[in-house]
């Protein structure tokens, strides 16, 4: 179980097209933002455990959702209604370094 506080988690998934499958080389992520807090952090998860396995980095919006999209394995978000920046929006997130890039309303 998930031990510390977060606010929305994204499965990638070395198999295409099942999200949400405990395959081998799957991974989990999470974020800690909401209620426009802009110091999002983008973290990753043990699928196994749920414990929090490495800290990606800050995202710089306020991200309420999280999803991959299996054909370009491209992590993206949605930021919160209060984001001080770019309220309900759309961005791509790296996951080397956690930043958000917006992509539009």
């Amino acid at each position: 179980m998930l031990s510390w506080p977060f606010r929305m988690v994204s499965v990638r998934t070395s198999r295409r097209g099942a999200a949400g499958a405990q395959a081998v080389g799957d991974e989990l992520w999470a974020a800690d933002g909401a209620g426009g807090n802009t110091e999002t952090t983008l973290y990753k998860v043990n699928p196994a455990t749920g414990a929090r396995s490495e800290t990606i980095g800050e995202i710089g919006f306020s991200v309420t959702g999280l999803a991959f999209d299996p054909t370009t394995d491209q992590l993206y978000g949605s930021t919160t209604s209060q984001d001080a920046t770019e309220p309900g929006s759309l961005i791509r997130i790296n996951t080397d370094t956690g930043a958000g890039t917006l992509v539009g309303p």
